[in-house]
């Protein structure tokens, strides 16, 4: 049975810029569903929302957190268990940095892991048990990328992370294959967001996707409870898997060598 969001809360992380923003619009303007914009600077949320309501009648409520703290973390549980009745999540926030790893600070590297590894499992565990106790046949979306299947050299660490996500949510997708909702993972190629607005992939610009573009391709296969996917054919995800490692690994190098 397919996902139908139409009069339903939604969750979106990472709502203020970038594909977020973009999944935001579509699940409103095309889907008709209610949205629970989520990430850290308010103004953009409101903005956002301010934007939705002149075209659309759904309701949409906005909750500044930092992912990157576990007690934000655990007051956004608490919020979304005692007010709303979710049908579905969009586990969008993720961060990167270009650069080589031994040019990461801690921090950063921290960062990086706090928000997308840790917040992830923070957020998978209560929503299992969201769903769970409201026998619930809604569904979880994740936004990977295809670094996760072709190593990334200058994001190494963003890489690492993103295999990790998908290891974890086809792992789980298993462990409660037995239940009404499901799991999705959507692997896009570059998207041309904030976090690709810079002179070291400036040259790679042709190859970027517009937001819009890729958020239709992730809520189509999210309705359709995809499992791993990343275009209609899935032909990225192919070669992932076909390619010998070592020249996947020479075609990254080649693409971001360049500029670092």
């Amino acid at each position: 049975m397919k996902l139908d969001f139409k009069n339903k809360w939604v969750l979106v992380t990472g709502a203020s810029s970038g594909l977020g923003k973009a999944i935001c619009m579509e699940l409103a303007l095309k889907e008709g569903a209610n949205l629970i914009m989520v990430a850290r600077r308010l103004d953009r949320l409101n903005e956002l929302k301010n934007s939705i309501k002149l075209k659309s009648a759904v309701k949409i409520e906005v909750i500044s957190t930092d992912l990157t703290q576990e007690n934000e973390i655990n007051s956004l549980a608490q919020i979304l268990e005692k007010t709303y009745n979710i049908y579905a999540a969009v586990i969008n926030a993720g961060m990167t940095l270009m650069k080589k790893q031994n040019q990461i600070t801690e921090e950063e590297t921290r960062n990086i892991i706090d928000l997308n590894i840790r917040s992830t499992i923070h957020l998978t565990n209560y929503f299992i048990a969201h769903f769970q106790k409201r026998n619930s046949n809604g569904g979880l979306l994740y936004i990977s990328s295809l670094s996760s299947g072709f190593p990334t050299p200058y994001q190494s660490l963003y890489s690492g992370t993103k295999a990790f996500l998908n290891n974890f949510i086809l792992a789980l997708s298993q462990e409660h294959a037995q239940e009404k909702f499901s799991f999705s993972i959507y692997a896009p190629g570059g998207i041309s967001t904030d976090m690709t607005n810079n002179v070291q992939v400036k040259h790679l610009e042709k190859f970027l996707k517009r937001p819009a573009d890729c958020a239709r391709t992730a809520i189509y296969g999210f309705k359709l409870r995809k499992l791993l996917f990343s275009s209609y054919t899935s032909i990225e995800l192919l070669f992932a898997d076909i390619l010998p490692i070592r020249l996947k690994l020479y075609i990254m190098r080649k693409l971001y060598e360049r500029k670092n």
